[in-house]
C-alpha cells in the first residue's frame, strides 16, 4: 500500500470519528436543553413544597403543591425587585376574591429566599393579600424551570399544567388570559 493510500485512509478515519463524536455530542446537547426548558402546558405540575410565609413575616409550616389537589391552582414565581411582579399582583388579587370560593387557590411563590420573606410579605399584604405566600430556597423555580420573572403557571384539578406566561405583556391581557383560562377549568 503506498504512503498516499495509507494517508487517506488515515484521513478518512479521522473524519469518521470526528463525525461520530459530533453526533453524540450533538445528541447530548439536545437532550440538555430539553432539560432546561421550563415545564410546558400537558405535563404534570411538579412537586415541590416550600414554606409559607406568616403574617408577621416570618417562616411557617411547609406546603406542598399535593395539597391542592382537587383544585385549580395558579402559581406565581415573583420577587419584591421585579417592577412587573409587583404590577401583576392586582391581577392575582382579583383572581383569587374572584374564584376562590370555586375551588381555585392562587400560590405566591417568592423566589429571593428565607431572607426576603419580611420584604415578600409587606408587598403581597399591600398588593394581593388574599394570596398564600411561600418563600422558594430555589428548589421550587429549578423543578419549574424558572429563568424568567412573573412565571405564571394553571395548574388543573389532576396536577397537570394547563396554562404558563412568562413574563408580563400587559396587565390587561394577563387579567383576560387568566380568567379566560381558569374558566375553562371550572
Amino acid at each position: 500500500m503506498s504512503e498516499e493510500t495509507r494517508s487517506l485512509r488515515a484521513g478518512w478515519a479521522i473524519f469518521a470519528i470526528l463525525g461520530a463524536l459530533l453526533l453524540i455530542n450533538g445528541g447530548a446537547a439536545v437532550e440538555d436543553c430539553q432539560s432546561l426548558r421550563p415545564v410546558h402546558e400537558g405535563e404534570e405540575a411538579p412537586e415541590f413544597s416550600a414554606p409559607r410565609i406568616k403574617a408577621n413575616g416570618s417562616l411557617g409550616r411547609e406546603f406542598s403543591i399535593s395539597e391542592t389537589r382537587g383544585q385549580v391552582v395558579v402559581i406565581d414565581f415573583w420577587a419584591t425587585w421585579c417592577g412587573p411582579c409587583e404590577a401583576s399582583m392586582p391581577v392575582l388579587e382579583g383572581i383569587a376574591t374572584a374564584y376562590g370560593d370555586r375551588g381555585v387557590r392562587v400560590i405566591s411563590v417568592n423566589t429571593e429566599g428565607p431572607g426576603a420573606a419580611q420584604r415578600a410579605r409587606r408587598m403581597t399584604d399591600r398588593l394581593a393579600p388574599s394570596v398564600e405566600l411561600l418563600s422558594d430556597t430555589g428548589v421550587a423555580s429549578a423543578l419549574y424551570k424558572v429563568n424568567t420573572i412573573p412565571h405564571m403557571l394553571i395548574v388543573d384539578r389532576a396536577g397537570t399544567v394547563r396554562w404558563v406566561h412568562r413574563g408580563l405583556g400587559s396587565v390587561g391581557s394577563l387579567r383576560r388570559d387568566l380568567s379566560q383560562a381558569i374558566k375553562a377549568l371550572l
